[in-house]
């Protein structure tokens, strides 16, 4: 049976201001919900060594968090069971990457499907409609 893994890296990208700022000016402007003033932080590890947790959908580990990289982004990676899929759904406030490691995933946007071999990379905007899913299967797996 192949598995198929790839890298989550959810683009949380927020804004950081909606105008220019002057020495006029007296509002205190706060950090975007979810950053801080704080920088990222170095994040070096083995994700060999890395504890895989289980999910309705397979496995996950947790690469890089959200804390991490200052509220910036955050990399999971996936281990999908064969015949997984989500709903048609969309993010409206981060992006959502995909790095396939090994087997297939397909992706439909907007209208059209996609499918993605291992060493492909998907960029879906935020505000995009799209499901995914894991059809690659074994010859004791139907989907």
């Amino acid at each position: 049976m192949k598995r198929l893994m790839l890298i989550v890296a959810c683009a949380l990208t927020l804004l950081l201001g909606s105008g220019p700022s002057s020495e006029a000016q007296t509002k205190k402007v706060e950090p975007p919900v979810g950053r801080s003033n704080n920088k990222s932080r170095i994040v070096t590890l083995d994700t060999n060594k890395l504890e895989a947790f289980p999910y309705d959908a397979g496995e996950v580990k947790f690469i890089a968090s959200s804390e991490d990289t200052n509220g910036a982004w955050a990399v999971v990676e996936l281990t999908e069971k064969p015949c997984y899929k989500t709903t048609w759904h969309r993010h409206d406030d981060l992006e959502e990457a995909y790095y396939v490691l090994e087997g297939v995933r397909t992706v439909q946007i907007a209208d059209r499907v996609y499918e993605f071999p291992a060493d492909s990379y998907v960029l879906i905007p935020r505000g995009m409609p799209h499901g995914q899913g894991n059809f690659t299967i074994s010859r004791s797996d139907f989907c």
